[in-house]
């Protein structure tokens, strides 16, 4: 309850910026990702295909007119929870996408990118602690094969460490150093770029969860 008491009063709070200002806010109350025809609804979420899709959308809300987008769902009981394996609250690969865009988040000053490719998402930030770029392949049609892409990053004269999490990734992993050129992303994959800064560790727990209300 408390959760949802917070976000209603966020929620509130937009709604009462929006009258005082005459101004119309976009809020994302729920949103997540179901694709591929082969997979369960649960299972897409929870995997590398989910991971992608997710990092997608963060990098095109970053360029569109939206106030603020809840995720749904973290909960680890709950079945669209795509963040956690449920009983042992283990990161699934979809919880990479919010790791690598955290890394973004951190940095604090967006750059602008672009991307001509279909099914390509970027998205990049700067900071005191470095810079950070994040390329997501997702495909262009929903129920269509992904291809593997070949992204070339112009405009790079430092040393990255990219990480990646894709199909054969189930966690973010570095992949070595890169200064710029061509870099490929299988199919429903993400590269994470960082400069001068190193991918933060994921916090676990030992403990199992416990079931509520049945779900």
């Amino acid at each position: 309850m408390k959760a949802v008491g917070w976000i209603l009063s966020v929620c509130a709070a937009f709604v009462a910026h929006a009258a005082r200002t005459q101004c119309a806010v976009s809020i994302l109350s729920e949103w997540t990702v179901f694709r591929k025809k082969d997979l369960t609804p649960w299972n897409v979420l929870k995997s590398h295909v989910g991971g992608a899709n997710v990092a997608a959308a963060f990098c095109r809300m970053q360029t569109v007119p939206i106030d603020m987008a809840t995720y749904y769902d973290a909960l680890p009981t709950r079945a669209y929870c795509g963040l956690f394996y449920f009983p042992e609250v283990r990161p699934t690969p979809c919880y990479e996408a919010f790791r690598a865009w955290n890394e973004l988040a951190k940095l604090g000053t967006s750059v602008a990118v672009e991307s001509s490719a279909k099914g390509v998402y970027a998205a990049a930030a700067k900071g005191a602690a470095g810079r950070a770029v994040l390329v997501c392949n997702v495909g262009e049609d929903p129920d269509a094969p992904v291809p593997s892409v070949s992204v070339d990053v112009h405009g790079i004269d430092e040393t990255f460490r990219i990480y990646r999490m894709d199909g054969r990734h189930d966690k973010l992993s570095d992949c070595g150093a890169w200064r710029g050129g061509a870099v490929e992303i299988p199919p429903c994959g993400i590269v994470l770029a960082l400069s001068g800064t190193t991918l933060g560790e994921v916090q676990t727990t030992s403990g199992k969860a416990k079931s509520l209300n049945g779900l």
